[in-house]
């Protein structure tokens, strides 16, 4: 049961996930790295391969529609091995938590608030989402529907309006480089932001809906993000053409050669408004599903008092995680993708394997038991007769 009693709307949830995942589409620079002008193929071959993951998440929610992903590690695992797998989600939650509040504190420095102190920023940001998050989780995801729709027709009438430095030439010729290439760019996108969606398994048992049909909300959610993706990064190739390996944030750098007139010449300002509103969605996901965890973990009646803690806690650790962006972009790439397979993937399909195993051998001891019932009742009614 979620420690958070309040409801969200299939609708809230489902547009949470679209912000979730539209929120990473503008940080592509990992794979837009390796893979260059194919990075849109390997986001459709990402989200195929996180199709896998949808299955193996939507069957652990039909089985467990009202627990929480720590509460689902403890009856499926038992006490000391579940808590030990939830320790693994909860440095999970917290890393991504962090990492996400660099990259918003990396792209406000960039673009809008180059002399404002990092501290400053990842600070007032955090407040804001604690403040949300004190307010439950219904306040928390209450405008992601208006967020998630909005950033949609800034990314169509962005596409639009750049056009006019649209290149087809710079996405052809497709698919010429060499596999490793392809199965590379494609492990990093399933992994971000796809993979990250093992976070929703803190949310919902918050969903009021009677269907409980958790594996379609995720799909439905995951396929508007993953167009938005899409129109980006084909966007941002047609502008920018190869250059678009360096760039750290490659679609501000199209808003910004984009303009056709005074009144679009700065497109980046709206650009930057709806980004920071989408990375708020994401991160204030993260840091709820962090503080649920560790309340749960811990055996707390409540998540709001330590949010707080936790917040400052995430910004220390951001403050520390890498020296320099080349290392966190180098770490982006070849590093965090196989750390993350483990915690999206890996754990999960343990997990359900485990709950199908352990429900095998529950039924064949049902089965069992109702052979040996039904022969003693046999025998009961057999013996009457062998005495007359």
């Amino acid at each position: 049961m979620s420690i958070d009693k309040s409801k969200i709307t299939v609708t809230q949830f489902v547009f949470t996930i679209v912000c979730f995942i539209e929120s990473s589409a503008v940080l592509s620079s990992f794979s837009v790295g390796i893979s260059g002008k194919d990075s849109w193929f390997t986001m459709i071959m990402g989200y195929l391969v996180f199709l896998i993951l949808v299955f193996v998440i939507s069957q652990i929610m039909r089985r467990y529609p009202d627990k929480t992903l720590i509460e689902i590690n403890n009856e499926v695992f038992g006490n000391v091995l579940g808590r030990i797998i939830s320790v693994f989600y909860i440095w999970f939650f917290v890393t991504l938590t962090s990492l996400n509040l660099l990259d918003t504190q990396v792209f406000a420095s960039i673009s809008i608030m180059t002399k404002t102190p990092p501290i400053v920023l990842m600070a007032t940001f955090m407040v804001i989402c604690v403040w949300a998050l004190r307010n439950g989780i219904s306040v928390m995801t209450r405008y992601m529907t208006v967020i998630g729709l909005l950033a949609f027709a800034i990314t169509v009438f962005a596409f639009i309006i750049a056009f006019q430095k649209f290149h087809l030439s710079n996405l052809l010729p497709p698919m010429q480089q060499k596999p490793i290439v392809y199965v590379q760019a494609s492990h990093i996108v399933s992994t971000i932001p796809f993979g990250e969606i093992i976070v929703f398994l803190m949310l919902t048992p918050n969903v009021s809906s009677s269907s409980k049909k958790y594996g379609r909300y995720i799909l439905i959610g995951t396929l508007l993000g993953v167009i938005s993706m899409l129109l980006v990064a084909i966007r941002d190739i047609g502008v920018l053409g190869e250059t678009i390996k360096y760039f750290t944030v490659p679609s501000l750098e199209t808003q910004r050669v984009s303009s056709i007139s005074k009144i679009f010449s700065r497109l980046e300002v709206l650009y930057t408004i709806i980004f920071t509103a989408l990375m708020y969605s994401k991160i204030v996901v993260l840091l709820y599903a962090a503080t649920a965890a560790i309340a749960q973990f811990f055996k707390l009646k409540t998540y709001k008092n330590i949010s707080l803690l936790i917040a400052a806690l995430c910004i220390v650790y951001t403050l520390n995680l890498y020296d320099s962006g080349i290392s966190h972009g180098l770490s982006g790439m070849l590093v965090v993708p196989f750390l993350w397979s483990f915690i999206e993937y890996i754990l999960p399909i343990l997990t359900l394997c485990v709950i199908l195993i352990k429900s095998k051998f529950k039924k064949e001891g049902t089965e069992n038991d109702a052979v040996r019932v039904n022969g003693k009742r046999g025998n009961l009614s057999l013996g009457p007769s062998l005495g007359n």
